[in-house]
């Protein structure tokens, strides 16, 4: 203990330390508590929030409607956050808080791996080059499956640096690999794609000559056995044959259009914009090897490069696209790019004096200050309306004994559905055509999406007039008298909790 602090209290009076613990700190936590926002994030927490309250790990769903049985991820991140509510009870805010602590050591990693390149100057760097990635930013708290696993992405490359010092770092390596299997299964084994094709690039396989690589190799393999155990078979299959049930569609292209394996391609400058032309110029930067950095250090640089491709070039052909699958390619591109900013940072301060780190500690308060103490709106306007409808109806006493439904599928629309799983425990049944004319409202709380007003429920033709609880977007109808909670005022829907 004695050791720990003083090792906090020296960096508590390193400025780098300093800088980065707080620009880390608001790239995560602030504001990212708030509801809403992604859909898989709810989705994995309505389903974590059954296993803590079924206490059964091995059996997952949705609601008892629909989705049950379901199996979509691997399932440590489930067991995860499902034992984090078992413990502290089920919220927003503890669905959240594994992807954002394995988001802000991300952050460190990205600061530790630059350091540990050059200086603690160049690591800065390549924490700000990351910052700028709008793409990382905008989910780097909230996706519960891609944040972790760019976490171990980048511990996995950064103990694979310092291996090549000292080789014991390779165990770690190994173990930080098996994780990121058993987080969101082969995705992980972008990274060793990647170092395949760095050490063609280089023509250097040299970690093959090191007894600890096979003993990492080693470690790996052991780790990822352990589901073979038969107390964590799934109905008796291993994780390994559910996942490939669950995603074997996945491996097909839904296109014929030759343009549909470069989605990705096209998305990363929409999505890092500002880090583009940084990127690209390292090119040159590093091609003429500038004496800045040591032959290593452009070896390593490349290395992130090729891993970032090593990552992406697969997915391009999966027939399933989400923009948060590139995540995990995100930070490789940032240190990537980061020569160029530092390059940059050194021509700005030999015209313009002043002290990087504290530059960036006093913006990262402000914007801290800012950020806690303005009302500002943050992503998730629409989950935060369909929140304050799930918090309102669940005001009724009598709610456990009424039925709750909504006009169409779970198809239609499922982020109503694991809202209120997730948020309420109660969960919605669905109507379709002629069987809402047989509802009786004294019994239950009927959402109907407002385009599709006006709609005959029970023996009521309803219209928007008649909307006992009304969002931008949703009309709620019951019978009146049959409920017993009072309403807030409808005026800032997303802004009541």
């Amino acid at each position: 203990m004695k050791n720990l602090l003083k090792k906090l209290k020296n960096l508590s009076g390193d400025p780098y330390a300093v800088a980065v613990f707080f620009l880390s700190f608001v790239m995560v936590f602030v504001k990212k508590w708030e509801p809403g926002g992604n859909l898989d994030t709810i989705w994995d927490s309505a389903l974590a929030r059954n296993i803590a309250e079924t206490g059964d790990y091995f059996h997952w769903f949705i609601s008892k409607y629909y989705l049950n049985p379901v199996f979509d991820h691997m399932p440590l991140t489930y067991w995860i956050i499902g034992a984090m509510m078992k413990v502290f009870g089920v919220s927003d805010l503890v669905a959240r808080t594994y992807p954002m602590f394995c988001s802000f050591f991300s952050y460190i990693l990205v600061y530790k791996i630059g350091k540990h390149l050059k200086d603690k100057e160049f690591g800065l760097v390549c924490l700000l080059s990351y910052v700028m990635v709008f793409g990382a930013s905008k989910w780097n708290g909230a996706v519960t499956q891609d944040v972790p696993l760019t976490t171990y992405f980048l511990a996995a490359y950064y103990t694979f640096l310092k291996g090549w010092e000292s080789p014991r770092f390779w165990l770690w390596t190994g173990f930080f690999f098996a994780i990121g299997v058993f987080t969101k299964g082969p995705i992980i084994f972008g990274f060793g794609l990647g170092v395949l094709m760095w050490s063609l690039f280089q023509k250097s396989f040299f970690y093959l000559k090191k007894r600890e690589f096979y003993k990492a190799a080693l470690v790996a393999i052991l780790i990822l056995l352990i589901p073979f155990a038969p107390f964590l078979r799934f109905d008796g299959l291993t994780i390994y044959q559910k996942f490939y049930i669950a995603k074997y569609s996945y491996l097909e292209s839904s296109q014929s259009d030759f343009w549909h394996y470069f989605a990705y391609f096209g998305l990363i400058p929409q999505t890092a914009t500002l880090t583009l032309i940084p990127f690209f110029y390292s090119f040159r930067l590093l091609a003429k090897k500038q004496t800045e950095f040591s032959k290593g250090a452009i070896s390593a640089l490349y290395l992130a490069l090729f891993i970032a491709l090593g990552i992406v070039i697969p997915l391009s052909f999966f027939k399933i696209k989400f923009p948060h699958y590139l995540l995990a390619v995100y930070p490789f591109m940032a240190l990537f790019a980061a020569p160029s900013l530092y390059y940059g940072l050194k021509g700005t301060q030999k015209r313009i004096k002043f002290d990087f780190p504290v530059l960036i500690r006093r913006l990262s308060v402000t914007a801290l200050c800012v950020f806690v103490a303005l009302p500002i709106k943050t992503t998730g306007g629409r989950g935060k309306t369909d929140l304050n409808l799930v918090n309102i109806i669940k005001l009724d006493p009598q709610i456990k004994s009424k039925d709750i439904y909504f006009y169409g599928t779970y198809q239609t629309d499922m982020i109503i559905f694991q809202m209120f799983k997730l948020y309420s425990g109660l969960d919605l049944r669905s109507l379709t055509g002629d069987d809402i004319a047989k509802i009786d409202l004294k019994k239950a709380y009927v959402i109907i999406p407002t385009p599709d007003l006006p709609l005959v429920v029970g023996d009521f033709k309803v219209s928007e007039a008649d909307c006992y609880i009304r969002t931008l977007n949703r009309c709620v109808i019951t019978d009146r008298g049959s409920s017993a909670f009072v309403l807030p005022d409808w005026v800032y829907p997303h802004e009541v909790y």
